[in-house]
């Protein structure tokens, strides 16, 4: 609720001093808390907002972590189709601002040789089989991640159909959270996109002392925690204090290696900067650190350092 987060970070700033606001998953709490933490000058650093309209080049108090906007999550899938030599691909693209910035960094990044069938479905749509029969029968990738709601119900829509077979369908960042809702059949071409890094000694490492005290699986969303955490510390620490101001000048000007693939840099208005993303596929086994699962995780693909996102640019690019 955009209204309660208002309250709520007023409140922390106001009454408890907050140096630093954390926490939120949503776009819309995220558009909402900015100009609170821009008015107030204290940082806000979101674990998932990926909107292209969170940040503008005057911003020198939010900062970008878990999900990136759409047009740098276009240009590593751009370097992932290259990479594959993929000619043909699909994208179900979600009939909201989210949606239609994938829509249009598409047309804007993607290789001029590679045709690319676009469908837009509502929002809330929760029958795409209509989309997926539109798509021509060769394509070799389809992108569900335009479509954040959706991802799901298309993939399980998708395994239905017989003459629309894809090689890899790219939807949500988080692995765990994948595996856990698409069982078994997420190892049938099944790619999240992610920032952090679930195949490094680092990763591994937390993972296992995660699974020692809570006995669960240590996923994306539990590692973009880690990081937000991990970086408000190293940032108190630059600064010597735990003033508001001297911290989101440390997270400026920080660089910290931590769970994610590429250190954590940042623009001057809080974008991040050379940002490297994984495609990570599905196997069956486990991984070292959740002997538990029943999933393994495969890298298919590791993109080079992506440029920031610029708000000021006429395209989404």
């Amino acid at each position: 609720d955009p209204a309660e987060a208002t309250s709520i970070a007023t409140e922390l700033i106001e009454a408890e001093n907050a140096a630093v606001l954390t926490g939120a998953i949503s776009s819309d709490i995220g558009l909402t808390v900015a100009p609170i933490a821009e008015d107030y000058e204290v940082p806000h650093i979101p674990q998932f907002v990926g909107s292209s309209e969170f940040l503008s080049r005057d911003s020198r108090y939010n900062f970008r972590m878990g999900l990136a906007p759409a047009p740098t999550n276009a240009r590593a899938v751009a370097q992932f189709i290259e990479d594959q030599g993929f000619q043909n691909v699909g994208a179900i693209i979600a009939d909201y601002s989210y949606g239609r910035a994938w829509e249009q960094s598409i047309n804007a990044i993607f290789p001029d040789n590679v045709d690319v069938q676009m469908e837009v479905a509502p929002f809330g749509e929760d029958s795409c089989t209509t989309y997926l029969r539109s798509m021509p029968e060769d394509i070799e990738l389809l992108i569900t991640a335009s479509h954040p709601p959706g991802v799901f119900t298309i993939y399980n829509q998708l395994q239905g159909l017989d003459d629309v077979n894809p090689e890899y369908i790219i939807g949500r960042s988080d692995a765990k959270l994948s595996a856990n809702a698409l069982g078994d059949s997420v190892t049938e071409g099944f790619i999240a996109q992610t920032q952090p890094d679930p195949f490094s000694d680092q990763y591994a490492e937390i993972g296992q002392r995660f699974y020692d005290e809570t006995g669960e699986w240590f996923g994306v969303l539990n590692a973009v925690g880690y990081v937000v955490g991990d970086l408000i510390s190293a940032a108190i620490e630059d600064a010597g204090e735990s003033n508001p101001v001297s911290i989101a000048e440390s997270i400026r000007n920080i660089e910290l290696d931590t769970l994610f693939a590429s250190p954590i840099q940042y623009t001057e208005w809080g974008e991040l900067e050379n940002l490297v993303q994984l495609m990570v596929g599905f196997g069956s086994g486990t991984p070292d650190y959740y002997p538990d699962g029943s999933i393994s995780l495969t890298e298919e693909f590791r993109s080079e350092p992506l440029p920031a996102y610029d708000p000021s640019s006429d395209i989404l690019s």
